[in-house]
């Protein structure tokens, strides 16, 4: 049995916790994480970290994908399927070449939408 350490404790509870807008808002702060990581590592020559990292990023991204309702979520969860698909790619693209512009391209990205998807939290929006 693993013991987990009381943050770990924290945010399993916090994320069970969370109703579906408060998710993808944390699951869009993890990927920016993961991205300011792969950022920090370019700046720092640790190759792995940036590889690790991205790899970490595109992961949850793909959970995303796979979290869109494409039934009943219309032209948003197909608008949404095209950007986290192309985050995805510039996410490789980063990674291959080593390149900055790429992630902080991303990271814009997903600051833009996280600040949509509070704005939705916040009005109580559907």
């Amino acid at each position: 049995m693993t013991v987990k350490t009381p943050y770990q404790q924290y945010n399993e509870i916090k994320i069970k916790s969370c109703n579906k807008k408060d998710l993808i808002i944390l699951a869009y702060d993890g990927i920016i994480g993961f991205i300011e990581r792969c950022l920090i590592n370019l700046e720092d020559n640790k190759i792995e970290g940036v590889h690790g990292n991205s790899l970490k990023a595109q992961a949850m991204l793909r959970e995303l994908i796979l979290a869109l309702d494409m039934g009943n979520g219309g032209e948003i969860a197909a608008n949404l399927f095209e950007i986290y698909n192309f985050m995805i790619f510039r996410l490789v693209m980063g990674n291959t070449k080593k390149e900055k512009q790429p992630f902080l391209e991303v990271k814009e990205m997903l600051l833009t939408l996280r600040s949509a998807w509070v704005e939705i939290r916040i009005n109580g929006n559907n």
